[in-house]
């Protein structure tokens, strides 16, 4: 690991495959200690202080890698996405759209039942 990096290995968002499960374990720890709780808003010295933190951005880089791979569940992610994914802390915002875990449209859903299907009973 490169020096003074918390949890995994330098990653980049172009990176196709995720970190090991461990790693991807400990980034969602590492970020969970670092961001304000759920609904008391982050500052900009907040936001600048997250983007300064190398060990963050890489975490969160690695989150949003291994969301889009399915090596970790977007809820498992969630309570750091606000943290990760807004306030252009990796990349800006609106790069970001497009990742699992930082769609601004929230989590995937299955698709919608037909409700006038017929019933299959097993």
């Amino acid at each position: 690991m490169p020096t003074g990096l918390a949890c995994a290995e330098q990653v980049n968002l172009d990176d196709t495959e995720a970190r090991p499960r461990a790693e991807l374990e400990c980034c969602v720890d590492y970020t969970a200690q670092h961001v304000p709780a759920p609904g008391t808003g982050i500052s900009e010295e907040q936001w600048a202080a997250l983007a300064g933190d190398a060990s963050f951005v890489n975490c969160c880089t690695a989150l949003i890698v291994g969301v889009d791979a399915d090596a970790i569940s977007y809820r498992e992610a969630e309570p750091v996405r606000h943290g990760c994914c807004f306030g252009d802390v990796v990349a800006p915002e609106a790069e970001l759209y497009t990742r699992t875990l930082c769609t601004p449209w929230g989590p995937p859903v299955p698709p919608a039942l037909d409700a006038y299907a017929p019933s299959e009973v097993a």
